[in-house]
This record gives C-alpha cells, sequence and structure tokens, in this order.
C-alpha cells in the first residue's frame, strides 16, 4: 500500500464538487456526455410535472391544515364565552342580595306558612299561606305564659307533679311525684317544651286544663289573634290552631313580658326538685331552639313546636350587628332541621331588603 503524499491530498481536497460526486458515487461520465444540453421541450415537461407534484403536495397540505383547525375550533370552547362564564360564577352572590327597589328573587321553601316581618316599619318582607289556620304544636306554650304572667301567678309556690300531667305527655325530665317550684316549671315550659310543667301550671292556676283553654283563648282575643284558637295548654291536641300571622304577632307580645324574653334566650336551666321520696335532686332542660347556637343572628324571643299533625314549627325574633329586628314564623316544615335552615334562608332574604 502506498503512501499518499501531501500535495496529493491537498489535489483532493480541492477537486470541483462534480468530479468529487463522481469519485464517491462510481465510474466517471466522460466528458461529451456529461455536457451534453437536455431537450429543451423534454426539460419544459419535467419542469411543469415538478410543479404539479408541488402543488398538489401543497394543496393537500392545506386541506388537511384547515380540517385539523376546524376539528380544534369545534372541540375547543369559545374562549371568551368561557371567561364570561367564570366572572359571572365569582361574581353570583351566594345569598339574596337586594338593594333599594330592586325585586328579590322568589324563595324555594319546602315549610306549609311562613311570614317575616319588619318589626320597625311592620311590613311584610315574605309570606307563604301566612293566614292559612293549622295546628301549631308547643308554639301554643307562649299563650299560656302570657296567660299566666296576666294573672300574675304565684311563682314561688311548689306543684306536685301528678299522674295526670304526665299521661301521654311526651319524655320529660320530671316524674310523678316531683315537687317543683312554679316558676321552674314556668320557664321549664318555654325553654325544654315541657308538656307535664304546662299542664301542672294550668291546672294549678286555672282550676282545671279546659278552664285554663278558654282563659288562653280569652288573652288571644284581647292582644286580636282573630286566627288562633285553643282547646289545652301544651299543643299536643291538633286543635290548639294558629296562623303564621298571628304567631308573629304572639310573640312579638311575648317579647313585652322579660321573663319570656330570658326564658327564650337561655340555652338550658337546671333546679331543684323533691322527688316523691323526699331527696332533693337536680333536673334540666336545654333550649329547643337551635337558633341560640349561631352567632348569625342574635335570637330575641322564640318557641318551637312539632306533633305530627303541625309537623315542625318555629316563630322567633331575630336581630342583626346593626340592631334591625324581623320576625319569622315557619309553619309546618318537614323536618326538624329543615325549620331551622328554613327560618336562617327567610331572614337572609327579609335582612337583605333595605
Amino acid at each position: 500500500m502506498s503512501a499518499e503524499g501531501p500535495n496529493e491530498k491537498l489535489i483532493a481536497l480541492n477537486q470541483p464538487p462534480a468530479q468529487a460526486d463522481n469519485v464517491m458515487k462510481g465510474p466517471v461520465q466522460s466528458p461529451e456526455r456529461a455536457l451534453k444540453p437536455e431537450d429543451p421541450k423534454l426539460a419544459r415537461e419535467r419542469v411543469a410535472h415538478m410543479r404539479i407534484l408541488h402543488n398538489g403536495t401543497l394543496t393537500r397540505a392545506l386541506s388537511v391544515f384547515v380540517f385539523v383547525c376546524v376539528v380544534v375550533a369545534f372541540l375547543t370552547p369559545d374562549a371568551d364565552a368561557k371567561t364570561k362564564r367564570r366572572r359571572a360564577r365569582k361574581a353570583a352572590p351566594t345569598q339574596v342580595a337586594v338593594t333599594g327597589s330592586q325585586t328579590p328573587r322568589p324563595l324555594k321553601l319546602r315549610t306549609a306558612s311562613a311570614i317575616a316581618i319588619d318589626n320597625t316599619s311592620g311590613e311584610v318582607l315574605y309570606s307563604k299561606n301566612a293566614e292559612a289556620i293549622r295546628p301549631i304544636a308547643s308554639i301554643s306554650k307562649l299563650l299560656t305564659a302570657i296567660t299566666l304572667l296576666d294573672m300574675n301567678f304565684d311563682k314561688e309556690r311548689w306543684i306536685t307533679i301528678l299522674p295526670e300531667d304526665v299521661r301521654l305527655s311526651a319524655k320529660s325530665p320530671l316524674r310523678a311525684g316531683d315537687s317543683v317550684r312554679a316558676y321552674d316549671l314556668f320557664l321549664a315550659a318555654l325553654i325544654g317544651s315541657d308538656n307535664r310543667s304546662s299542664r301542672a301550671l294550668a291546672r294549678s292556676f286555672g282550676g282545671s286544663l279546659p278552664e285554663f283553654a278558654e282563659m288562653m283563648n280569652q288573652t288571644a282575643a284581647l292582644y286580636g289573634l282573630t286566627n288562633t284558637c285553643m282547646v289545652e295548654p301544651t299543643g299536643l291536641d291538633a286543635q290548639n290552631q294558629s296562623c303564621a300571622l298571628d304567631c308573629a304577632a304572639l310573640v312579638n307580645r311575648a317579647l313585652m313580658y322579660d321573663d319570656i324574653g330570658v326564658a327564650s334566650r337561655m340555652k338550658a336551666h337546671v333546679f331543684t326538685v323533691v322527688n316523691k321520696k323526699g331527696r332533693t335532686v337536680k333536673r334540666q332542660y336545654h333550649n329547643t331552639n337551635r337558633l341560640l347556637a349561631l352567632d348569625r343572628y342574635h335570637v330575641l324571643a322564640g318557641k318551637t313546636g312539632y306533633i305530627s299533625a303541625s309537623r315542625h314549627c318555629l316563630t322567633t325574633i331575630l336581630e342583626n350587628d346593626l340592631g334591625r329586628r324581623i320576625t319569622v314564623v315557619v309553619l309546618g316544615s318537614p323536618g326538624k332541621a329543615t325549620r331551622f335552615r328554613e327560618a336562617l334562608k327567610i331572614a337572609d332574604y327579609a335582612f337583605a331588603q333595605q
């Protein structure tokens, strides 16, 4: 094998491109064949053919591009519309907001009857079947309490719970034979909605339950509760009937009595009884109004109620942080917790109105 000298390498690197190609690709063409001119007609046909191929390829590529753009545009949501929807969701209020003369959106409630009244102006801010007469259950005890206070009952008198007070009276910490101070029975009836307490007070200060019921009806007539009728003091009887409008007036009348207002705001009450064995024991009641556990509004007065005929009921007076007061009544709510949720919904709706 012979070594290539430096000059030969330089010559090889400086060869013209055509010759270099010939060296790499194969035998060198003869100069005559390499320099022979191409037929003009064949050249034109070749150029035209290349143009057709080029244009066809470009057209197909452009068609594919347009097709892809159309598909993407169809599948992709409009950016402006999407942005508008997102902004609308962010701006949407979580509660009803009403200003000036703006008309509030209607509430969707499951309760049978309801009303909301501005305590300052007396304006009805919401109403649903407000004058429909229906059972009101233990809301009756507000009228029982007012009747007792109007007669100036002896709060320090000790009263013994009798078997007739216990019979069909629902669950209670009180037992037959327990001796209890009258004022503690009064608080038990309002805070714990205790039926035995209401019966013991009614028969002790009214002579009998029917006689006391007649006194309650006289009290209702005196304060303009024209759609209210009572047959006993507890509300266990479905014939104790009223309407949402009267219940609103009833709770506002009740708030005029400090004893009722204080009892309505007490979360619990512990008191002493002497049982039938002569032993002193403690009894306790918790307030049935769950709105007391919330910081949303201040509860000034209120009373719950339930029997199967009335379903779940509530009448209450709420105050916001600005000192504005709204009376809210819910009658015939389908659930124990539902009445409080819907009462708050009505309150939000009412307080939002200016």
